[in-house]
């Protein structure tokens, strides 16, 4: 029902101190902006409604920096990173497949 709809989010950064800023669609990849407003530098986890055949790090130009750890549960996707406070990341998430 309506309510179910409710609790969906496609990145759920809640707890963190960090903000969503931009979600982008890539041809079959999705892209995700992080801004850190308020965190620390620690890991965090970002909760992702859908799958992806692998998550990575990328430079503001594309470029991968590094592969991230997905860990799946149900029908969402947990990965961790840090970013420093007042830092930007940028994730793509491959072959992603909403819920």
């Amino acid at each position: 029902g309506a309510t179910g709809a409710l609790n969906k989010s496609l990145v759920d950064v809640s707890g963190t101190g960090w903000q969503v800023t931009a979600v982008l669609v890539d041809g079959a990849d999705l892209l995700v902006r992080i801004f850190n407003a308020e965190g620390d530098g620690k890991a965090k986890q970002i909760v992702i409604g859908g799958s992806a055949t692998s998550a990575e790090l990328v430079e503001l130009n594309g470029t991968m920096k590094s592969v991230l750890v997905q860990r799946k549960t149900g029908a969402k996707t947990v990965v961790r990173l840090a970013v420093p406070r007042f830092g930007l990341r940028t994730i793509r998430l491959k072959n992603f497949k909403g819920n």
